[in-house]
C-alpha cells in the first residue's frame, strides 16, 4: 500500500511542526494535514485517515481566525468535509460523528448518504456507533 508509509508519519508527526518523509534525507518537509494529504491522494477511500486529518485540521483551524484547509489532489479540504467523507465511507467511525459533532455550529446541518445531520444528531450517532471512548478525544470543552 502506497499510502500506509504517509499515513504511519502523519500519525507520529507532531501537529505544528514539520518533518521529513526520510528523517536526515533532503528534500520536501511535509505538516502533519500534509502527511495525510499525501495518504489520501494516494488512496482516498480509507476512512480513518480522513477522520484523523479532519482532526489535525480542527486543531489548526481553532489556532487560526483563517481556519485550516489542507489540498487534496488540488481540492481543498476542511476539517467538517474531511469528517463527513470519513463518516460517509464508514458510518461505524465514531471518531468521524465525534469529529462534526466538534466542528458543527449549533443551526449547522451536514448531509451523510442523503440524510442531514445536526450538531446533536451527530453526537447522538456517535453515541449510538460506539461513544466516545473510541473517538479522538476533541475537547468537550472546547469551542471551535
Amino acid at each position: 500500500n502506497r499510502a500506509e508509509p504517509w499515513y504511519n508519519l502523519a500519525l507520529v508527526a507532531p501537529n505544528g511542526a514539520t518533518v521529513r518523509p526520510r528523517p536526515g534525507a533532503p528534500g520536501r518537509r511535509y505538516s502533519c494535514a500534509e502527511l495525510f494529504g499525501e495518504a489520501l491522494s494516494r488512496q482516498r477511500e480509507w476512512a480513518s485517515a480522513w477522520a484523523r486529518l479532519g482532526h489535525v485540521l480542527a486543531i489548526q483551524g481553532q489556532q487560526s481566525a483563517a481556519g485550516a484547509r489542507a489540498v487534496i489532489d488540488g481540492e481543498s479540504v476542511t476539517a467538517r468535509l474531511a469528517f463527513a467523507r470519513a463518516a460517509d465511507l464508514e458510518p461505524t467511525l465514531a471518531m468521524a460523528w465525534a469529529g462534526l459533532t466538534f466542528v458543527l455550529g449549533d443551526d449547522d446541518t451536514v448531509t451523510i448518504r442523503g440524510v442531514a445531520y445536526t450538531r446533536r444528531a451527530c453526537a447522538a450517532k456517535r453515541d449510538a456507533v460506539g461513544g466516545v471512548e473510541d473517538s479522538i478525544a476533541l475537547g468537550s470543552g472546547d469551542t471551535a
